[in-house]
């Protein structure tokens, strides 16, 4: 679902679509297509490799809950792709 964020966010950012975008650390990179996708690809690796850390943790609360990460990157590109309003 990120991805899908991603392809919309760039589309209309090269497109000449008028938007906002509402996510301040994802603003400045908008208008710079790889420097976009970088931040989607490092994003996708930190809640792989926190994931990962948290299912083989010693703690039984980050064992039963190492799904959560990746859970919440889903989440938010949900509601990035929901709540976009974009006109031409």
């Amino acid at each position: 679902m990120v991805g899908l964020d991603y392809n919309q966010t760039e589309y209309h950012a090269t497109h000449g679509f008028s938007f906002h975008e509402r996510n301040p650390l994802l603003a400045p990179l908008v208008h710079h297509p790889v420097a976009l996708g970088s931040d989607v690809a490092i994003g996708a690796l930190f809640s792989a490799w926190l994931a990962h850390k948290m299912r083989f943790s010693k703690h039984t609360i980050f064992q039963k809950t190492w799904w959560l990460p990746q859970a919440i990157e889903i989440g938010g590109g949900i509601c990035g792709i929901a709540t976009s309003k974009v006109r031409k």
